[in-house]
């Protein structure tokens, strides 16, 4: 005979055991999604990390994650800042990206498109936001 408990008294426990982390693992997803959530729709979010930051002739570019505010018409998940105020790019078909300083100059990459536009506006010049 055994002073333990049986195995009918350790899958007991096993089984509550598990519905419990099971619970507090949905819980802390959901809290989690939660909370992305909030912050999106708040805007409360932390500004995002830089993918790429410069000083391209004089100007700060900066390329960024953009998850708030997935742009469902262009695709992006990342947006282009100059200077701090965000660039409006397009993505075209083959996956070039233009801008409104360098319409007919289609760049390979977010960050090519920003420069080109930093080259249309000069050393001088100011990126002026665009109204959405």
């Amino acid at each position: 005979m055994t002073n333990g408990p049986t195995s009918k008294e350790t899958q007991g426990h096993g089984v509550a055991r598990r519905k419990f982390l099971q619970g507090t693992a949905v819980g802390v997803v959901a809290v989690g999604i939660g909370g992305l959530g909030v912050a999106r729709a708040t805007g409360a979010a932390a500004a995002p990390a830089p993918i790429s930051e410069e000083i391209y002739k004089g100007h700060k570019i900066e390329v960024v994650a953009d998850f708030a505010k997935k742009d469902s018409h262009h695709g992006l998940d990342r947006k282009a800042l100059i200077d701090g105020v965000e660039l409006h790019v397009m993505v075209l078909d083959d996956g070039q990206f233009i801008t409104a300083q360098s319409h007919y100059n289609p760049q390979p990459t977010l960050q090519l498109a920003a420069r080109a536009a930093v080259d249309n506006i000069g050393q001088d010049g100011k990126l002026h936001p665009w109204r959405r």
